[in-house]
């Protein structure tokens, strides 16, 4: 095995998770184009060694389930490369009656030679779609390979919680400064993601692996010792984790969204009673008073401190009058009824959506602030009920691995999946977290992370560390 080359591919993959939120979340077609590109050639380079003996499968590629993730995934990237297809009219007439619609609409405008037409009614976009979902595989698929050994999970997880940690304090210094900085909302965080529901969106994940480090991190160590012992006490890891998730959430304050402060303190709340009711090590009064002093502390001192009151107000000032988003998921609807079986193509939405109506303000939109209605429109439920099983998926592994009693690292990954999982697709039914790359990637990031972490378990006690 070449463990050399196997480290390097590794430290790529952790560098391409750290620098996707630094270019607005990566929410640009040359930011994004160019990560993936890096992701092919990692992927290129651990397949010609896998096929010269030189680099093994990792025990998760070789495991049902992962396998099973693996291949709903491709089933979604095969279904956007197919909708780009130019099929018999025929087909597509009963496949999707109102795709065949506006292609017949607009060959009486410009009048097109043969019979055949795709199932995406914008071809280009629906293949860029594509190529970013295969770039999404490919990290998906490396990180599988990569995350073989506790060590390198611990990794992943510190790399995720130190960028989360950058996120939080630069939105945090350009919301409290009030000077104007790149990136800079008026008077919010929102780090160097374009919008604050973004930031709010990666913080939420970046705290779930937080979690995990704190839950598995050693003891602070015993009170007495002298002056040794306090220093030891405060660098030692769990400090500096609690003083990055501190910071973090301080961050999430101050991006003042409402969903992405609702989503991580319910899915912390939520999480917390799960693992207290499926798991038996989570009944301890050590873990009770840890999840207790979580939300104390985030809710109660950083909420006076960095203004929740100033989220609150804001959730009591949503109204239907005042709120507009509310409008474009009713205009969605009947976008969705119309291309309800094979979607209108991936990337599609902003095309076809003023067709069909835009919000009282005259402002059109590119997303739907939902990621369900948007991609049920694009995809389909052809697409769409692959991705939803990979995501109920990993969320089931997420609750297996907290009812784990033999080892402490898998069920603190599964407490850091289930609040991940849970506060993202709450989140989701408001916003479009799922459509920025960064936010996407650090989402199947966590997935990963449960799926290997299953087989890491097993052989815990021999020490899988290979870096």
């Amino acid at each position: 095995m070449d463990a050399g080359k196997n480290a390097r591919i590794f430290n790529a993959l952790i560098s391409i998770y750290v620098i996707a939120p630094l270019p607005l979340g990566s929410n640009r077609p040359w930011a994004w184009w160019t990560l993936a590109g890096c992701s092919f050639l990692l992927l290129a380079v651990w397949a010609f060694a896998w096929m010269g003996g030189k680099m093994p499968l990792s025990s998760a590629l070789r495991g049902r389930v992962p396998v099973a993730a693996v291949s709903l995934l491709l089933v979604v990237v095969i279904w956007i490369f197919c909708q780009t297809i130019p099929l018999p009219s025929n087909w597509v007439a009963v496949l999707s009656p109102q795709n065949f619609k506006v292609y017949q609409e607009a060959r009486a405008v410009i009048p097109a030679e043969g019979l055949s037409m795709p199932l995406s009614l914008d071809n280009d976009a629906t293949f860029a779609a594509g190529v970013r979902s295969l770039f999404y595989l490919a990290m998906f698929l490396l990180l599988l390979q990569c995350l073989d050994s506790r060590r390198r999970l611990k990794v992943f997880c510190f790399a995720i919680v130190i960028s989360g940690f950058f996120q939080a304090i630069y939105g945090s210094f350009v919301a409290l400064s009030g000077i104007a900085y790149p990136f800079a909302g008026q008077g919010v965080a929102t780090g160097t993601f374009v919008n604050r529901n973004h930031l709010a969106g990666y913080l939420e994940m970046a705290l779930a692996l937080g979690m995990v480090l704190l839950l598995k991190a050693g003891r602070l160590g015993s009170a007495q010792g002298g002056l040794r012992a306090v220093l030891r006490m405060v660098l030692s890891e769990k400090a500096l984790v609690r003083l990055m998730v501190i910071m973090m959430v301080a961050g999430l304050i101050l991006t003042r969204s409402r969903m992405g402060n609702t989503a991580f303190f319910s899915s912390l709340l939520l999480t917390g009673s799960l693992a207290v009711v499926v798991s038996r090590p989570f009944r301890t009064k050590k873990m009770v008073l840890l999840l207790f002093s979580i939300v104390l502390v985030d809710v109660l001192l950083l909420g006076q401190w960095f203004g929740l009151e100033k989220v609150a107000e804001r959730l009591r000032e949503t109204s239907l009058e005042t709120e507009h988003r509310d409008e474009v998921d009713v205009y969605a609807v009947p976008l969705v009824q119309d291309f309800w079986l094979t979607g209108a193509g991936a990337a599609t939405f902003e095309h076809i959506f003023p067709a069909y109506g835009q919000d009282n303000s005259g402002v059109l939109y590119d997303h739907a602030h939902n990621d369900y209605l948007e991609l049920l429109s694009e995809l389909g439920v052809v697409g769409f009920l692959p991705m939803s099983l990979f995501v109920v998926l990993g969320f089931y592994q997420s609750v297996l691995s907290l009812k784990c009693i033999s080892h402490s690292h898998v069920r603190a990954v599964g407490f850091g999946g289930c609040m991940a999982i849970i506060s993202l697709c709450m989140h989701s039914t408001v916003d479009f977290n799922l459509q920025i790359p960064a936010n996407a990637m650090l989402f199947l990031g966590v997935i990963a992370t449960v799926l290997v972490v299953q087989f890491l378990g097993k052989n815990s006690d021999r020490a899988t560390e290979q870096s």
